[in-house]
């Protein structure tokens, strides 16, 4: 009876430590996972603070391809400046001003054209990439666009064989303007530092041009050539601030 009664004693004082050892490792497990979830929340937090930042910076870029348009064999020169905003690193509210100029000559109507004005695009990109850390990303955006602008229409004299007379056909100074909507899907690349590369392609649709009986103009600055649609191309050197 005194060995059963030391065995159970044993078998006791075994299982309250195996007990004892068991409650402290929960103990001890529950502290690490209460010291984890105490360092989540400063991460989130700080998390949550950079990223509600609106700011992000600015952006001012050059296009170029406009202005090699005419040794690509196109019938104007344009030159813009872009200022960009970056919000969020999500959202880019962007402004366009530029100046384009055409001097064409149709071969088959020998009708020749000439203008030069300024023109202005407002509109705003959207980042797909926002939350990687990478500073190259795509984008899609919307412009809208408008130019005030004269043009002259002129042509060789146009001659009569039945009167013998010639009418001189030229007018200078036609006034009109021009609004249209454009979409943007394009990449902007880091190439070093705060130096970037861009590469897009627009979609561009006339709302409306103002017309004159003595003829249409033939481009419009800021635009292109006066078809109610067109592609465009821009290449751009951007410098961030």
């Amino acid at each position: 009876m005194k060995q059963r009664k030391k065995i159970s004693k044993c078998i006791s004082l075994l299982l309250s430590s195996l007990l004892f050892f068991s409650l402290s490792l929960s103990a001890q497990e529950k502290k690490k996972i209460r010291f984890k979830r105490d360092i989540k929340p400063e991460k989130v937090v700080v998390d949550s603070v950079a990223r509600t930042e609106l700011y992000q910076g600015l952006f001012v870029g050059i296009d170029l391809y406009g202005l090699g348009n005419k040794i690509f064999g196109g019938d104007y020169i344009s030159s813009e400046v872009t200022i960009e905003v970056n919000l969020k690193n999500r959202f880019f509210p962007i402004l366009e001003i530029g100046y384009g100029s055409s001097n064409f000559t149709d071969e088959t109507t020998q009708i020749s054209y000439q203008t030069k004005a300024p023109f202005a695009r407002i509109g705003l990109n959207y980042n797909f990439q926002y939350k990687k850390k990478n500073l190259s990303y795509l984008y899609l955006g919307f412009r809208y666009g408008f130019t005030s602008f004269s043009y002259d229409l002129s042509s060789p004299d146009i001659e009569d064989e039945i009167w013998n007379t010639e009418t001189t056909y030229a007018h200078t100074g036609l006034q009109s303007n021009a609004h249209w909507i454009a979409f943007v899907a394009g990449i902007k690349v880091q190439v070093y530092n705060q130096f970037f590369m861009g590469w897009a392609l627009r979609y561009k649709s006339l709302l409306r041009v103002k017309d004159n009986i003595q003829g249409s103009p033939y481009y419009i600055p800021g635009f292109g050539t006066n078809n109610g649609s067109t592609l465009g191309i821009s290449y751009q050197l951007i410098y961030q601030f």
